[in-house]
């Protein structure tokens, strides 16, 4: 996840660079905040504590990355080529939060919670399962977003 994002936020920032206004500075301060979510997702995991957050970490990065793709909108949505690009860029990045957050809810509620019973079998292998459910997401949104803009960029 962290690796996809600095290539996407490198694409993102060669493209297009922040102004020196008000947007400019909350894009500047999400991207701290996203950048504090991995660093704390980095500590946590080497403690005990992982498997019991990682789903939370994970749900609040992808939180932000709606912001930073609404704040982007504002920004620079100036065209209606933009508009509609960005657009499906954010309608993606919420579907993408949006299955973070199914699959989180469901981890929580089997794992930590442990009042889900779906009469599915569990061993100690299952919470991997849901870490890579999550990897694929993860790199199924990137795909997706870097192909919006290579076909923009196509259009050009």
């Amino acid at each position: 996840m962290i690796l996809s994002s600095w290539a996407g936020y490198a694409r993102s920032k060669t493209a297009i660079q922040d102004e020196d206004n008000l947007r400019g500075a909350m894009g500047f301060i999400v991207d701290l905040a996203i950048l504090f979510k991995y660093f704390y997702l980095l500590i946590i995991s080497t403690t005990r504590y992982f498997e019991a957050q990682f789903h939370v970490v994970i749900i609040a990065i992808s939180v932000t990355y709606i912001i930073w793709d609404l704040i982007r909108y504002r920004e620079y949505a100036v065209s209606p080529s933009d508009r509609k690009k960005l657009t499906a860029r954010t309608v993606f990045t919420f579907l993408f939060m949006t299955g973070c957050l199914g699959l989180g809810m469901l981890y929580h509620l089997i794992f930590i919670e442990e009042i889900a019973d779906f009469g599915v079998p569990i061993d100690e292998n299952t919470p991997m399962y849901f870490m890579f459910g999550m990897i694929l997401l993860i790199l199924s949104y990137r795909a997706f977003k870097w192909k919006i803009t290579i076909e923009s960029r196509i259009r050009e």
